[in-house]
């Protein structure tokens, strides 16, 4: 059990860890869904800069804290919260209707905000990039990879991202756009 623990949970909060997230996801919950998936990474976004200000003890409040809020929010027989890495966190959530559910992933962004100002009285925002599973994937670490994906692409305004085809297309083209100038550096360079 201690070893189990050890593998699975985080070292510095009662949370799970990427190493649950991965097991438990790809091998109990996604082979026996009844229902669609959704894999949302969540980052706040001046994290760095309060644990700077405040400390690193204020920083780790602020995150247990958020733990706790996606302790609340999710469904712990179908669903995980892990925590991914520093001040992101990692959901595998479920869904059956998809506008519900992206007013699901609205609200919680709000309810951490809310939460973050009531208890720090600093405004911090929370960013959450979402890739939807296919039904015929349990691949979490291609998942992961999609939402951090869609998380590098948040804008300021709505703070949320959802991997699909149209930013799938902007990153090819912008990654098409830094080869070329790559390769035009280099010929430059040998003139």
């Amino acid at each position: 059990l201690q070893i189990q623990k050890l593998m699975y949970k985080d070292t510095g909060m009662d949370i799970w860890n990427l190493n649950y997230f991965f097991y438990w996801g790809e091998h109990k919950i996604l082979p026996e869904r009844k229902e669609r998936y959704a894999v949302a990474v969540l980052n706040i976004s001046q994290f760095r800069r309060y644990n700077v200000i405040f400390g690193w003890d204020a920083g780790e409040q602020l995150l247990v804290m958020v733990a706790d809020i996606l302790e609340r929010e999710i469904a712990e027989s179908k669903e995980i919260r892990a925590r991914h890495q520093g001040d992101r966190f990692v959901l595998l959530l479920s869904w059956e209707d998809w506008e519900q559910f992206q007013q699901r992933i609205k609200k919680l962004k709000e309810v951490i905000e809310q939460c973050i100002y009531s208890n720090t009285e600093n405004k911090l925002n929370v960013e959450i990039g979402v890739y939807e599973i296919p039904q015929d994937s349990s691949d979490l670490h291609d998942a992961l990879n999609f939402a951090n994906q869609a998380l590098d692409f948040v804008k300021k305004d709505s703070g949320i991202v959802y991997y699909d085809d149209a930013l799938e297309e902007m990153i090819r083209a912008k990654h098409e756009q830094e080869m070329l100038l790559e390769t035009v550096e280099v010929s430059e360079n040998f003139i």
